[in-house]
């Protein structure tokens, strides 16, 4: 029998507010688009590439920016159903993807004539523009500075093996830890989000020893989800591609287009907390010293910190934690965003999610009426739920 299924991915989504169709997508749909994407987004920086005209920010940057929608539409799916769903089926996906995605970051990252385009409306005058055209155009210029556009072919090549390993292996890393995280579950009887409560309110110090030992230990057991290997692989890679790209530390290489710029300066500005911290940590130990009648281990610190807090403030976790139901919390969240910024939250029912038991959806609009997007909430966590996603 013939399917008649066609790939969501290619059609036009018949959704409220252009919600990606979920139910519609099938596993089989991913790679399939991923290419397609890929190959209409290489047409597009062609076309960007072989256009006659003097390249000015309309013939080149808006078009650039404005390119690979088909791309990113999939990607956006793919990524946040595969960390916050996972399945053996979508790990599979996502390690096909990865090399595929890699590759193509690295072919335009290294297009030389895509570059002299950009360059030439970067050095050109720019008192046309407006701030926002000029801050996309210097994001865009400054990409192939800092990914390599310089280097001898032989350089460029060891970098696209470089990226491309990178993105595996860290994507690997994550998926150990989620498994270490779920066997972790599996033993004690709650996820590792509520690690911090039990090693708070647990008075037993043996079961509190067992807690942070299983969760300092999460990759690093040993087993098929070590990690071990894994970061040190990661680092010689980081600091390989750094190398190569001008840097002494793959520390300076990330920091060298954030507001920091280097290593040394977030060096000192850390020094500077440390020194403050460890000041009032260690009057904070004598506190929780004088209460346990004992030196303090690793995983006493959260149980005898709240006795301190208990005993000098009169504060207790446990009377504050109601106030901080996560349903107090969004709608405070969801208030300061209306106080702050005049957002309005709608929570909109009955439209397509990926987990409708998890999964909430807002539409977030000014007082006017006029929308600005869909919020896709999913705090809790679960077996198939990387942390951090959602």
């Amino acid at each position: 029998m013939v399917s008649c299924h066609q790939n969501p991915f290619f059609q036009e989504w018949d959704t409220p507010y252009g919600i990606p169709p979920y139910d519609q997508i099938r596993t089989s749909d991913y790679i399939p688009a991923l290419k397609e994407g890929i190959s209409r987004h290489n047409a597009e920086i062609e076309a960007i590439v072989n256009n006659p005209d003097t390249p000015d920010f309309e013939n080149t940057i808006a078009p650039l920016e404005l390119s690979g929608e088909l791309l990113n539409k999939v990607q956006g799916v793919l990524f946040n159903v595969s960390e916050t769903d996972r399945s053996d089926e979508l790990d599979a996906v996502v390690e096909e993807a990865l090399p595929l995605l890699s590759d193509h970051d690295s072919d335009i990252s290294f297009n030389k004539a895509l570059y002299e385009r950009v360059a030439a409306v970067y050095h050109a005058d720019q008192s046309s523009l407006t701030r926002e055209q000029q801050v996309v155009l210097k994001n865009h210029f400054d990409a192939f500075e800092r990914e390599g556009i310089g280097l001898p072919q032989e350089k460029q090549d060891e970098l696209r093996e470089i990226n491309s390993l990178i993105s595996q292996k860290t994507q690997k890393i994550g998926n150990n830890i989620l498994a270490e995280s779920n066997a972790f579950k599996e033993k004690f009887g709650f996820s590792v989000s509520e690690y911090w409560d039990r090693m708070t309110t647990t008075d037993d110090e043996d079961l509190r020893r067992q807690y942070f030992e299983a969760y300092s230990m999460r990759g690093h057991n040993g087993n098929e989800h070590d990690n071990c290997a894994l970061i040190l692989e990661v680092m010689e890679l980081r600091i390989r591609k750094a190398a190569i790209l001008g840097y002494d530390t793959p520390a300076n290489y990330f920091l060298s287009n954030k507001m920091a710029g280097n290593s040394e300066t977030v060096d000192k500005f850390l020094s500077g907390i440390m020194d403050a911290a460890l000041i009032k940590a260690k009057e904070e130990i004598k506190d929780m010293e004088a209460i346990a009648g004992r030196p303090i281990q690793p995983w006493d610190w959260w149980y005898y910190a709240d006795k301190v807090r208990q005993q000098k403030y009169a504060l207790d976790d446990a009377l504050v934690r109601p106030y901080f139901h996560i349903d107090n919390v969004v709608k405070g969240l969801f208030d300061a965003a209306k106080t702050l910024y005049g957002v309005n939250a709608e929570l909109l029912e009955n439209v397509p999610s990926y987990n409708p038991e998890c999964v909430k959806t807002y539409k977030l609009s000014y007082d006017d009426g006029s929308l600005i997007g869909i919020l896709t909430t999913d705090w809790h966590p679960r077996a198939s739920k990387r942390g951090g996603a959602g």
